[in-house]
């Protein structure tokens, strides 16, 4: 397992545009450069505040997600912690997940809920998943913010990994990155 989790995000389209024809855009440049589709998931993150400390403050993020697979109807629920960003170029941190077989959402929640966490806000969004080389990619339609585009590597070198990452963007032709998290986005929508 490496260190950490290097992922840098880029806007593509807000909601005022033609999501689909964006989408179908972006579907093409990804095939175009060797990415593999690797399906569809539709996912609920619903982020949590600390009883003791502030997120916003740490850089930190808790979260339940909730993933739904497209097409088999397979739930997975997972919880999330993800640590202070360590680089400025991109959105690379420690990131915990575990996956929480057989548990329901809401069930999670009141237990979080029971020992003082308090929901923040949730965050639906459909992906679109890709593979190139051992980079995951997301064409990321977001609910209330517009299309996305994220490229993540997991790797013990952040430098390495960024400069990876933001060649293939480059290369894509979406440059307008975005480092703050679709929490961040939507709470200053």
């Amino acid at each position: 397992m490496s260190l950490y989790e290097v992922e840098v995000k880029a806007f593509i389209a807000d909601e005022e545009r033609d999501l689909e024809k964006e989408l179908d855009e972006a579907r093409i440049r990804l095939l175009e450069i060797g990415a593999v589709e690797e399906g569809t998931i539709r996912q609920k993150d619903v982020y949590l505040s600390h009883p003791c400390r502030d997120f916003s403050e740490t850089d930190e993020a808790f979260r339940i997600r909730t993933e739904w697979e497209a097409g088999t109807g397979d739930v997975r629920t997972m919880i999330t912690y993800k640590g202070p960003k360590v680089s400025s170029r991109s959105k690379a941190r420690i990131e915990r997940e575990i996956d929480v077989e057989g548990s329901p959402p809401s069930e999670l929640l009141e237990l979080f809920k029971g020992l003082g966490f308090s929901e923040v806000m949730a965050v639906e969004k459909v992906r679109e998943r890709y593979r190139l080389d051992e980079m995951e990619i997301s064409l990321d339609l977001v609910l209330g913010l517009g299309l996305f585009i994220e490229v993540e590597l997991g790797s013990d070198e952040v430098g390495k990994a960024e400069d990876r990452i933001l060649a293939v963007l480059n290369r894509l032709g979406w440059t307008r990155l975005e480092r703050r998290s679709y929490l961040e986005l939507l709470l200053t929508k």
